[in-house]
């Protein structure tokens, strides 16, 4: 039997024991302020360290919900919602951003969020959305600080509009 081992054994076995107790001095440094932060904070630079154990621990993770369908439904519906609300927000922050704050579109005006789209000003983003795939988009906004001249906010309207009709949107003509 190895030193390791023994080691190992005697941890378990003093957790065991005071398992309460280490409970509850855990539950009181929580309260401490900042602590928690402070592990939020190492466990995103771990991550970020450690993608390949992520991968594998996640996948672990799927296969013992797999065994448990209820529980697996379950956890994919939150899987959606969470994604759903951070690509919502970050669908927000890039029009923002890209509408210089006014929330509209840069050609007729329109202030309703729900119509309003990213536009690729170049005509390439067709090419662009093949890399990217999905709402990706978004994401890789965000990685390269949301570069400027690439895109534009139009209304879906417009955004058509210029498509159908050879780049120029059908407001333009009249």
């Amino acid at each position: 039997m190895s030193i390791k081992t023994t080691r190992q054994e005697k941890a378990r076995e003093y957790y065991l024991k005071n398992i309460e107790k280490i409970k509850r001095r855990k539950k009181e440094l929580r309260q401490r302020p900042g602590t928690l932060e402070r592990e939020r904070e190492y466990a995103r630079t771990w991550r970020k360290k450690n993608p390949s154990k992520m991968m594998q621990y996640h996948a672990a993770f799927v296969k013992r919900l797999k065994k448990d369908p209820e529980r697996y439904e379950a956890q994919r519906k939150r899987w959606v919602e969470s994604t759903v609300r951070v690509t919502s927000r970050l669908r927000l922050v890039a029009i923002n951003i890209y509408s210089n704050g006014k929330m509209e579109c840069m050609c007729c005006g329109e202030k309703e969020v729900r119509f309003l789209t990213l536009d690729h000003k170049n005509g390439n983003g067709k090419r662009h959305r093949a890399e990217l795939v999905g709402a990706k988009i978004y994401h890789w906004l965000k990685r390269n600080n949301y570069p400027r001249g690439l895109l534009e906010v139009l209304c879906a309207n417009c955004n058509l509009g210029r498509q159908w009709n050879g780049g120029k949107c059908p407001h333009k003509e009249k």
